[in-house]
């Protein structure tokens, strides 16, 4: 995700840029429960009314995250479905809160009400949260099956102006609301051509921030876990297990780079392909969104279908070629 308002907070008191600091272990996004009260065009487990079999049981949840904190995992957010239609979810969210865990709660909010908003407040989840959120399309689950419905490149352009400029009329007025966006890390390129025609003097200075970010982190400072158990790079690779807590750890199973899609994610840098190999900003966008370019093109080190970016904005093209 990037993080709007934390670089936008940053032009104010700009300080020294240093070293890209390394998180204990990945944010687990953990999937406990498939099914939803929802069905929404952009799922990407294609979840329904309906319980799913198979899901893992309240122990082995509690073994999984045994083995996670002792992994170094630093941050839990239980999603699903709708987490709130596990009836077990409250027990797991404080024993994983008891175990020092950052513990968030991906709901869709529907089901929240005056039966659960109590036992929601004491576990010490989502309370007034002042966050805007905007999750671009990942062609994933339904989102793959409706990704002719996607934005039009312009479209997003102008949708991230809209933010950008939200988030500093916001800090103008000293309104504290945090903007973020996820799914597309062209963001982060596109932020620093917002910074750089306002605040020229700070370019440098943010690169660097920006840099050290580095986009995409499926595969190293994201992880997933379905609801059966199988380990993915992300939440948008359920179509690609790369093996089941139930047959071996996590931790196991996230440091195997014998898998090919683990070893090239782990990569640094990426080995990229097209316009995203070409970019010169790829140490910001770390070539963006691997899932997209394989479900496009059937090649997961293709170029990311979502950048928009123009050719010339990116370095690859001469401005008079672009607008010949």
């Amino acid at each position: 995700m990037l993080r709007i308002s934390q670089y936008m907070r940053e032009i104010h008191t700009p300080a020294a840029a240093g070293p890209a600091r390394a998180p204990t272990g990945p944010v687990v996004i953990w999937n406990l429960v498939r099914r939803c009260n929802l069905c929404c065009e952009h799922c990407y487990s294609i979840s329904a009314d309906r319980d799913f079999p198979g899901e893992l049981s309240t122990r082995e949840v509690y073994d999984v995250m045994d083995d996670l904190r002792k992994f170094g995992v630093p941050v839990l957010i239980f999603s699903g479905g709708e987490p709130l239609l596990r009836p077990d979810l409250f027990d797991i969210a404080r024993r994983a809160k008891s175990m020092g865990f950052y513990v968030g709660l991906s709901s869709n909010g529907t089901l929240i009400g005056a039966d659960n908003i109590e036992r929601i407040a004491q576990t010490q989840y989502a309370e007034q949260v002042d966050k805007f959120y905007l999750s671009h399309l990942n062609y994933a689950g339904r989102g793959n099956i409706n990704r002719r419905k996607d934005a039009f490149l312009q479209t997003t352009r102008q949708a991230m102006d809209l933010v950008f400029d939200a988030c500093w009329n916001d800090m103008a007025r000293g309104v504290q609301r945090d903007y973020v966006t996820g799914n597309n890390d062209a963001d982060g390129v596109y932020l620093l051509f917002w910074m750089r025609r306002r605040f020229p003097h700070l370019e440098p200075y943010m690169r660097r921030r920006l840099g050290h970010w580095g986009g995409n982190a499926s595969g190293t400072n994201i992880a997933n876990i379905d609801n059966l158990g199988n380990v993915h790079p992300d939440t948008y690779w359920w179509h690609y297990s790369l093996g089941n807590v139930r047959d071996r750890p996590f931790s196991e199973i996230w440091n195997d780079v014998n898998d090919a899609v683990m070893a090239g994610l782990k990569r640094k840098p990426r080995v990229v392909k097209g316009r995203c190999g070409a970019c010169a900003y790829f140490d910001i966008c770390g070539g963006n969104t691997r899932v997209r370019a394989l479900q496009v093109t059937g090649d997961a080190w293709a170029e990311d279908p979502a950048c928009y970016l123009t050719d010339a904005e990116i370095g690859i093209a001469e401005e008079e070629t672009l607008t010949a």
